[in-house]
């Protein structure tokens, strides 16, 4: 019997609209409507070309006791296979069937009631935002898309707001070149990519080389908030420091989204099994979940 750590992250599934040039917030997704195209193009089980990948809805149960949903998704792999090694004998390839491939799970939990979802963090599997593909794709609604939106950790994110900021970090990918400025900073900032025609790049705004002061501590906490929920930023760092005596500290603000690590026990050599995941996975939300509202703020 063997012990593993897993690392499951907290969001906000929503439904984003987009109107003339920008994304706006539809509220919480219909989970059980998403089911209902699920069911109805028969794609339980099916593999989804998603062109860069192939993917699949393994499990999807209503827990009704619990009022949640888990579902398995895979993420899967017909090419770099890996082989079979056994003491005092050559490497062996393992075949696979044209039908078949090697599968890599990820697994979310998601409450209809509150809109939030617990999701495996797993750098082998399906990303956030190649999920989001997925989502969206099956949503398959015009000028519609499907977003997990980070739960910030309460604790941290106030935690931050009584500190100096020195600088602020953070990274674009993709920037849809349609999108307008908006009112706020980041709708600014991104509108400026939208002059220049370019869709990535990296900025830093900091206070310079004065040893006191820091950057307007309201416009942080608006601009994070905006730049958790758009999928453009790919990375945000925030340096600060507690007083002019100590040395800044650099915080990833994708490693301040709220978290939960489950110990699943498992016989040596198998895999994670779905139902046992589930039921740990209910539990520690049910653990986690008054705090994870105190959190929400989107």
């Amino acid at each position: 019997m063997i012990r593993r750590n897993v690392k499951f992250q907290y969001f906000v599934l929503i439904r984003q609209k987009k109107i003339k040039d920008c994304w706006k917030g539809m509220g919480k997704l219909d989970i059980e409507a998403w089911m209902d195209k699920v069911l109805q193009n028969d794609l339980l089980n099916k593999i989804i070309d998603m062109g860069d990948v192939k993917a699949s809805i393994d499990r999807a149960k209503w827990f009704e006791k619990d009022s949640v949903w888990v579902f398995r998704f895979m993420k899967l792999r017909e090419d770099n296979i890996p082989s079979i090694v056994k003491e005092n004998n050559e490497a062996k390839a393992i075949k696979l069937q044209p039908d078949e491939y090697i599968g890599e799970a990820i697994h979310m939990l998601y409450e209809c009631e509150t809109g939030i979802a617990m999701l495996q963090i797993n750098r082998f599997s399906l990303g956030r935002e190649r999920l989001e593909d997925l989502l969206s794709m099956i949503w398959n609604m015009t000028g519609e898309r499907i977003r997990l939106v980070p739960i910030m950790d309460k604790d941290q994110f106030e935690a931050m707001a009584r500190r100096k900021y020195r600088s602020i970090e953070v990274s674009f990918a993709n920037i849809e070149p349609q999108l307008e400025s908006g009112k706020n900073s980041l709708g600014t900032i991104m509108g400026l990519y939208k002059k220049f025609q370019g869709v990535s790049g990296s900025i830093k705004i900091s206070v310079g080389k004065k040893r006191k002061g820091t950057l307007s501590i309201d416009e942080i906490s608006e601009f994070v908030t905006d730049a958790m929920e758009e999928k453009s930023v790919k990375a945000l760092k925030l340096h600060v420091k507690d007083d002019d005596s100590k040395p800044v500290e650099i915080i990833d603000l994708f490693d301040a989204i709220a978290n939960s690590v489950i110990t699943f026990k498992m016989e040596n050599r198998t895999v994670l099994e779905y139902n046992y995941a589930a039921q740990l996975m209910i539990k520690s939300y049910k653990d986690k979940k008054i705090y994870l509202l105190k959190s929400i703020r989107v």
